[in-house]
């Protein structure tokens, strides 16, 4: 019959009385992430040399909501990371994470990071170089100049060059000690401990008079600096001079004459002694203050000889020890 779907047995068969759809499954998640990266922040005197005072390490190129783990002893344990930028948690939700080792030398391959996906897939480890992890800062001293009890700088000093020494503890040979005086930089080498370095006499006698700081600084070979060590100390390398007057420089000389003897700057040591004395004879000698001093002179009795009096190089000096 035209219309009509007839089965093998004649019968018409009846409408169908419900539906049957199958649910399609999802294939499950096998695939390992990708290798995660590492850097690390070279701060040693070499910056290929794997030597660092940064002991945080930078993880990058995970997956959103893997986990990251990462091990000292080439994988034998292994410890979750700490969060970085991007990340939460002990794992990420983005790209990068970080975490912290503790000081010491880290054979190749030692350190290693791993991520883990959302589905529990582990990618294959990366490795990190050798690498040599110092965070103790060094420290420094600084055992000369020796000034004396005035800390002053005189013109003796300054005529022959100042040596500036000291010692260097968790530093290693070879390294650099940075030492400025007056804007100028000078270089020491440690070796054993131990640093030295000369400052020309030329750069000390045009220091300016006053006060003055010395200071060094050094890091050491992880890039950790010393804590800066200053030296103050004076300068004075201009010698005292003297003027002498007297009070009757037109008057004839037949009665007591007082002498002045006034200095650029305080002296000592300044005695009757130091001062000689033609045609006349010496009285009393006073001490106005430390640059001011006065010498009564006599004039010869029937003599008509001019006093002179005079004060030879070398007989006093200021504070400083400097010489007149």
């Amino acid at each position: 019959v035209e219309g009509q779907n007839v089965n093998n047995n004649g019968d018409t068969p009846s409408a169908p009385t419900g539906t049957n759809t199958d649910t399609p499954q999802v294939p499950a998640d096998t695939t390992p992430p990708a290798t995660p990266r590492l850097s690390l922040v070279d701060t040693g005197t070499d910056a290929f040399d794997g030597t660092t005072c940064n002991n945080q390490i930078a993880v990058s190129g995970l997956e959103d909501g893997a986990s990251v783990e990462y091990s000292t002893d080439g994988g034998t344990t292994w410890t979750p990371g700490t969060s970085g930028t991007g990340a939460s948690g002990t794992g990420a939700s983005g790209t990068s994470s970080s975490f912290t080792v503790d000081d010491g030398t880290y054979a190749d391959g030692d350190i290693q990071v791993r991520q883990t996906d959302a589905a529990g897939n582990i990618s294959q480890p990366v490795q990190l170089g050798p690498v040599s992890v110092d965070t103790t800062a060094p420290s420094l001293m600084m055992t000369a100049p020796d000034f004396g009890s005035d800390d002053i700088l005189n013109l003796t000093d300054a005529g022959q060059p100042l040596t500036i020494r000291g010692a260097a503890s968790g530093v290693e040979d070879g390294q650099t000690v940075r030492i400025i005086l007056a804007g100028t930089s000078y270089i020491a080498t440690v070796s054993g401990n131990s640093w030295s370095t000369n400052i020309p006499v030329t750069d000390l006698q045009v220091l300016a008079e006053g006060n003055q700081t010395i200071t060094a600084n050094v890091s050491d070979a992880a890039g950790n600096p010393a804590p800066e060590i200053t030296r103050s100390f004076s300068v004075d390398i201009i010698a005292p001079s003297l003027t002498i007057t007297d009070n009757k420089p037109d008057a004839p000389t037949n009665g007591p004459v007082t002498y002045t003897f006034a200095f650029t700057e305080n002296v000592q040591n300044f005695v009757s002694g130091d001062i000689t004395v033609s045609g006349g004879a010496k009285g009393a000698f006073g001490i106005t203050d430390a640059k001011t001093y006065t010498l009564i002179v006599t004039p010869n009795a029937d003599s008509t000889d001019s006093i002179t009096v005079t004060v030879d190089s070398n007989k006093y000096t200021d504070m400083a020890g400097n010489a007149g």
